[in-house]
């Protein structure tokens, strides 16, 4: 059908471009909370693996915000702005830049959590209930 074949000649069509929800593409601005800054256009929930990469708009967190996993790769940066709360269920790994500010940061898993690579300003570990 034509969705992959273009119409009567026989050639193939295939998409080059793909992206993992949860995955910053900073088309837009630096604000986290903008769906068309991710890919797949949904703001992460706590359910949400984010990979941070390198390059374009790097993105900024200037409300309050939640992820599962997050992973800031080499080269990216995230700023939490102010004094923000960024949520993690998951696990935290940093090779590039995070900066706190005067912001908190909740590690709510039910089980253990790890962070590498991050320094805070306010570390707020909530037990799950």
């Amino acid at each position: 059908n034509s969705s992959y074949f273009a119409a009567a000649t026989g050639i193939l069509n295939v998409s080059t471009s793909s992206c993992n929800a949860g995955t910053w593409i900073g088309g837009t601005s630096t604000d986290w909370n903008t769906a068309s800054n991710w890919c797949g256009s949904a703001v992460p929930t706590s359910a949400t693996n984010v990979i941070i990469p390198a390059g374009g708009n790097q993105p900024v967190i200037g409300a309050s915000a939640v992820c599962n996993n997050l992973t800031i790769n080499t080269g990216a940066s995230l700023t939490v702005s102010g004094s923000n709360i960024l949520t993690i269920s998951g696990n935290f790994s940093n090779s590039g830049s995070f900066t706190a500010n005067n912001s908190t940061v909740i590690y709510n898993a039910a089980g253990a959590q790890s962070c590498a690579g991050v320094a805070y300003y306010h570390l707020h570990y909530q037990v799950p209930e």
